[in-house]
């Protein structure tokens, strides 16, 4: 069973006002996985959203499967706190030793995941790293995975701000009529 927020349901709300989950994929999100793949050397790398069951990829690299159930997903540990979250050896890891993407393909031995915090402390996704190998991260290579997932909220601002134009184009498109 995977741990839940504090503010699990004002968390669910405000994911659900951002429409970004089952949307069609962005460059914007795109370019954060292969900033973080080039950067980290990884082979998995992932701008993840949770919702009430699931975390469901925006953007990733090496997988295939945009879904997965949130009993699976190392970010659903990701969003309990700010900080970033580092597993060094998933295998060593109680929140992770038993999960079928460890004993199972792709067999991740590592993972790192940044919270994506919005303007109002609320957590609603993460953007993490998974190597097959163990490793460590460093805390400069936590800043920048941190710096990542704050690029992440920017772009959603950035989504937020295009629908909140359109509508108010549509408002004024519609009152001339």
């Amino acid at each position: 069973m995977y741990p839940v927020p504090a503010a699990e349901t004002a968390r669910l709300a405000a994911l659900s006002r951002l429409d970004i989950l089952d949307t069609a994929p962005s460059p914007a999100f795109d370019r954060i996985c292969q900033i973080a793949q080039e950067h980290f050397r990884v082979p998995f790398v992932l701008v993840t959203f949770i919702d009430r069951d699931r975390a469901w990829a925006k953007a990733m690299i090496g997988l295939q499967d945009p879904t997965i159930r949130r009993d699976d997903a190392f970010c659903a540990h990701t969003i309990m706190g700010d900080e970033v979250l580092v597993i060094p050896d998933t295998l060593r890891d109680s929140r992770s030793a038993q999960n079928p993407f460890v004993t199972g393909q792709p067999h991740v031995r590592f993972y790192a995941g940044a919270p994506i915090v919005l303007s109002t402390g609320l957590r609603v996704g993460s953007v993490c790293i998974m190597d097959t190998k163990p490793r460590t991260l460093s805390r400069a290579e936590a800043v920048v995975l941190k710096n990542l997932a704050d690029i992440a909220v920017t772009e959603l601002r950035l989504l937020q701000a295009g629908r909140l134009a359109r509508d108010c184009l549509s408002e004024r498109a519609f009152a001339s009529v």
